[in-house]
């Protein structure tokens, strides 16, 4: 069998400084989206998708045959979510996701958290959630090879990859979960620490493989997708600079 693989970028039109969530009304749909205010004061970039469209994320990535779109009824609130899928049979590193950049500070913490609804198992290394640099360096989220939660990293070059895994299963297929990656560089100088949270819950704190992380973007959706493939809602996607909660 042919091995097929595409990548597609698309450059987005996107505001700078800080972006909050959405401020449509439902229309005459009935439906309110109830998080429009909770983009955190803090936050550096917000979405909920309620504007219908990827213009605040300035690209796609799509490897394989993978699709990622945003879609009325795929919210966890309001009326638009992401929807991401992989369909099997996936080469082990396909992937549909969307971008935003955004760096990591030089010390102190970089934070991401979003609302995932998994259609089918976190596992085998299904990543949600990924910061990346240009050298091969990342942080994800995801779930391991027993099907709990996860969060793998690795230095620039892409190795060695350090796996943290966390005793807390991931979630079932058909049910919300807030999950939020934080990465504190340097702390103390030198060193770093990576941690996981799952519905507010700290599920993985351990020291990282890459003593000092310089991540440049952000990607939701499906990041990695394990060869039986996988499909994902996201909402609520936020960044910033200290712990999020959810």
């Amino acid at each position: 069998m042919s091995e097929r693989l595409a990548i597609v970028w698309f450059l987005l039109a996107g505001a700078c400084g800080r972006i909050g969530f959405a401020s449509e009304s439902s229309g005459d749909s009935g439906v309110i989206d109830s998080d429009l205010a909770t983009c955190p004061a803090f936050a550096d970039f917000c979405d909920d998708f309620e504007t219908g469209d990827l213009s605040r994320w300035d690209g796609m990535r799509i490897v394989g045959s993978g699709s990622v779109s945003v879609e009325p009824g795929a919210a966890r609130d309001g009326r638009f979510g992401l929807h991401a899928q992989v369909p099997a049979p996936a080469a082990g590193n396909d992937e549909a996701s969307i971008e935003v950049t955004r760096a990591s500070p030089s010390s102190g913490t970089y934070a991401m958290r979003e609302w995932i609804d998994p259609l089918t198992p976190i596992v085998n290394y299904t990543f949600v959630l990924s910061a990346r640099d240009d050298q091969g360096a990342y942080a994800a989220v995801g779930g391991n090879s027993s099907g709990d939660w996860v969060a793998s990293e690795a230095p620039p070059g892409g190795t060695p990859i350090g796996d943290h895994p966390s005793p807390e299963a991931t979630v079932t297929p058909g049910n919300w979960v807030c999950a939020e990656l934080d990465v504190i560089v340097g702390s103390p100088a030198g060193t770093s620490q990576i941690e996981l949270y799952v519905g507010d819950a700290l599920v993985v704190s351990s020291p990282m493989v890459d003593p000092m992380p310089a991540y440049t973007e952000l990607f939701v959706g499906i990041p990695r997708a394990a060869p039986i493939g996988f499909e994902v809602r996201v909402d609520d996607v936020v960044i910033a600079h200290q712990h999020i909660g959810c």
